[in-house]
């Protein structure tokens, strides 16, 4: 209240009321339950490219550095635990058996857990002269029914990713 000479006027609030307050939160909350099937779809698809990109650009490393190096490179995949990872010949061994890589290359990758691996070959060798193992690794969602086919052709920078989403 304001007192201005023998009147008193009443000064209006300025604030929100509670039932206003109850609605934006209704609403807000409404938006978020709507909203969350989309993230986590969207997120599940994100997923699932980023891992099949993920082994594509493994294998394209792979072939470059055989051939920059002049020694084979081995991919290895188990695709019972959905792992992966990198190894090259040894030089140093008469036998020619194959190391793990140095560096971040050389750790072994696993798919998330709503993934799948599978593929004809288990080892994919890339040679020195950019010929490769010609195979195919798949990487699936089973749950959303989408997925990615990785190949190798076997001739030189022949690396395909393919969506293999089903119908």
């Amino acid at each position: 209240m304001l007192r201005t000479g023998k009147t008193i006027r009443r000064v209006p609030n300025r604030a929100f009321t509670l039932i206003e307050l109850v609605i934006v939160a209704s609403l807000i909350l409404v938006l978020a339950i709507i909203s969350t099937p989309l993230f986590r779809a969207a997120y599940r698809n994100l997923e699932l490219r980023d891992s099949a990109y993920n082994i594509g650009k493994m294998m394209r490393y792979a072939e470059v550095s055989a051939v920059m190096e002049e020694r084979p490179y081995k991919m290895m995949f188990n695709f019972e635990s959905r792992a992966y990872w990198l190894l090259r010949e040894d030089q140093k061994d008469p036998k020619g058996d194959f190391k793990k890589v140095e560096g971040r290359f050389g750790e072994k990758f696993f798919l998330p857990k709503n993934l799948s691996l599978s593929g004809d070959n288990s080892e994919l060798i890339f040679l020195p002269n950019g010929r490769s193992t010609k195979a195919t690794v798949s990487v699936i969602d089973k749950s959303e029914k989408k997925g990615f086919d990785i190949k190798t052709t076997g001739r030189s920078g022949q690396i395909e990713i393919s969506d293999v989403s089903e119908k």
